[in-house]
């Protein structure tokens, strides 16, 4: 069986590290990845997007400005698309001094989950392994790389693909034949906005695992993922887009949601969670899992879980 669909069933409680462990590490790379192990997490969240020669490349977003040195290594170029690069361009960027750079600014370069480490987290932030690791020439890596990586670190994979708005034609095709001819169908759970590349996953796999990604409210979502045939749903619970309830006038979670979609064996996973009392709330109302940039958060609150659903077997 499918090793989400596993913890789903068996109501134990994963805790995903999303893009990595990005709020210690230069996210959507492999120095990422080991990180997320490090503090404890039973799976990855990454992004995939293809290159211009339709390699699956794991990116978050659809440029390369913000987490790369693209810019400077091509000052010609009009559009920083991920798709307009080959593979060998794509990973002749440095991917990780940009994360130095930001964290001895005390902030990151558009988000601030960097600014939310706290004064007993921030030791980890940059020890001497994790400088070593994170020179320039840091890479983009290929959803191969990442998915080896996983593997070696017994970590489940929650790939999302990022199709829109660019549309990549066959991305969610080679995505599953990738994961085939590596055999890893069995730790990969697949999820997307796009709820269309779901369908063709499922079409062209029954083994791996489908997720529906959403920021918005959905009315009867057990009866959406039985429409899909899909085995999660992913709910955004972040500021204004948070559909779960956490910041609603009572603060009262929808454990109806959390229930009814539980009930037909599939799991609940909101999304990115990264404060103690929001990651409480949502334990407390039975959730599957919690992606998260501080997977090291998640683990604390899973070991203080009276409920005792720690993770994988």
């Amino acid at each position: 069986m499918n090793r989400w669909r596993e913890a789903f069933r068996n109501q134990r409680v994963l805790n995903v590290a999303h893009r990595g462990a990005r709020a210690f590490a230069p996210e959507s790379t492999l120095v990422a990845i080991e990180r997320a192990a490090e503090f404890g997490a039973d799976a990855i969240e990454i992004d995939v997007h293809h290159s211009r020669d339709e390699y699956i490349v794991v990116v978050h977003d659809d440029t390369l400005t913000r987490c790369s040195n693209v810019a400077s290594v091509f000052p010609s170029t009009s559009e920083y698309f991920v798709s307009n690069f080959s593979l060998e361009q794509l990973q002749s960027l440095d991917a990780g001094s940009w994360f130095i750079e930001q964290i001895k600014l005390g902030s990151s370069a558009s988000e601030t989950y960097v600014q939310e480490i706290t004064e007993s987290e921030r030791s980890e932030l940059l020890p001497p392994s994790v400088c070593a690791s994170i020179s320039i020439g840091t890479r983009i890596p290929t959803l191969v790389e990442c998915l080896e990586l996983a593997r070696d670190l017994n970590l489940l994979v929650n790939v999302e693909i990022k199709s829109l708005p660019r549309m990549y034609p066959r991305l969610a095709v080679n995505v599953v034949d990738t994961v085939r001819q590596i055999d890893c169908e069995l730790m990969v759970l697949v999820s997307s906005f796009d709820h269309r590349q779901l369908i063709t996953v499922r079409e062209l796999s029954e083994e791996m695992a489908t997720g529906v990604l959403t920021g918005s409210r959905i009315a009867k979502p057990d009866e959406y993922l039985r429409l899909l045939k899909a085995d999660a749903y992913h709910p955004c619970c972040n500021g204004d887009f948070d559909s779960m309830g956490l910041g609603s006038i009572d603060g009262t979670v929808d454990r109806d949601t959390v229930e009814s979609v539980q009930a037909i064996g599939a799991g609940v996973q909101p999304w990115t969670v990264n404060d103690l009392s929001s990651i409480s709330k949502l334990l407390d109302a039975g959730v599957s899992g919690i992606i998260s940039d501080f997977p090291n958060r998640v683990a604390a609150k899973l070991l203080d879980n009276s409920k005792g659903w720690i993770g994988l077997p």
